[in-house]
């Protein structure tokens, strides 16, 4: 199990929360997603087997790149 903790961009509201909240909880092996868009991160709980890179590219692809 993996803890990670990612800074993103354009996280403005709770419906951010939610948009990405059930996205990445729809990735297999993506056990708990806890969002603080007060800080803008995302806190994610996923299995060994998961990538970091495939999360990243869920977050982009929704319009939350990894802040730089």
């Amino acid at each position: 199990m993996k803890t990670e903790k990612i800074t993103i961009a354009n996280l403005k509201c709770g419906g951010c929360e939610t948009t990405i909240k059930k996205a990445l909880l729809k990735i297999e092996g993506v056990n708990s997603v806890k969002i603080d868009h007060e800080k803008d991160t995302v806190n994610v709980i996923y299995d060994d087997n998961v990538d970091r890179e495939k999360i990243t590219n869920k977050l982009h692809s929704l319009g939350y790149p990894e802040a730089t």
